[in-house]
């Protein structure tokens, strides 16, 4: 600052166009980072609402001890994940079916259209859906005796540990 007979008198250009980068550089790190994040959570949060429709699907079959699919629904551009006794139709508003909540989210790799879940013993059939974004990859693994988990390919993704 500038001071003139013990005055302070403002600011030196030099010094404002200082605060303005320092603050620019700040504001551009912090976006990015951000950003990142947004992606990531994204992800995980579809990740989760997945698992969570194929464990509704799971507790059915468990309860009525009878074996239920849960089958992928392809409908051109779009997809969802809902009862293998529906049709080729993804309703939004039913508890029984993921739908994406973004286009970023896609559904990159399953072992199989359809996952059996037999009442009998609590068991599944075994496989996997793999969900990408931007922010990475996860992988919903079903095994055997029925459990369900989420695992980050790559790279840990927040709470999401590696495979």
């Amino acid at each position: 600052m500038k001071k003139c007979n013990g005055w302070q008198q403002g600011f030196t250009l030099l010094e404002l166009v200082m605060v303005i980068a320092v603050i620019s550089l700040l504001v551009g790190t912090g976006l990015h980072s951000w950003l990142g994040y947004r992606q990531a959570m994204l992800l995980e949060q579809n990740a989760r609402q997945l698992m969570g429709v194929v464990a509704r699907i799971q507790t059915q079959a468990n309860w009525r001890n009878a074996t239920l699919t849960a089958q992928i629904h392809r409908i051109g551009e779009r997809w969802c994940v809902g009862p293998g006794t529906s049709g080729g139709d993804c309703p939004a508003d039913s508890a029984l079916f993921f739908t994406a909540t973004s286009r970023d989210v896609e559904l990159v790799d399953a072992t199989a259209q359809q996952f059996s879940f037999f009442g009998l013993r609590h068991t599944a059939q075994s496989g996997h859906l793999t969900l990408r974004s931007a922010a990475g990859r996860v992988r919903l693994v079903l095994s055997v005796r029925g459990r369900l988990r989420l695992c980050s390919e790559g790279q840990p993704l927040l709470s999401t540990p590696i495979c």
